[in-house]
């Protein structure tokens, strides 16, 4: 959780601890495990330390990182979460994360 939520910008902290803080803090209750949940397995497949494969990532427009718009910094973050939790869904149905 905490590679992925400061690559995409939604928080900025420098460990592990301190992004599990920020993120209570921030992320509403109801998303915190599913949040948990499918960022794991995306980080371990798609969105990778090194060498992220931004390509097949349906999310990658929403990274801070490449510099591009991003609807993380929005106030809507239930509207956020909600198409990354659908996205997540249909690439783990679809078996593009194993």
């Amino acid at each position: 959780m905490h590679r992925i939520s400061n690559r995409w910008g939604y928080i900025r902290t420098r460990s592990p601890a301190e992004s599990e803080q920020v993120l209570r803090d921030k992320l509403p209750k109801v998303y915190w495990i599913a949040y948990n949940d499918l960022l794991v397995p995306f980080g371990q497949n798609i969105c990778t330390p090194i060498s992220p494969r931004c390509s097949e990532c349906k999310l990658s427009r929403y990274a801070i990182s490449l510099k591009l718009p991003t609807c993380l910094a929005s106030s809507n973050i239930s509207e956020i979460l909600g198409t990354f939790f659908s996205v997540m869904i249909r690439a783990t149905s679809s078996a593009c994360i194993s």
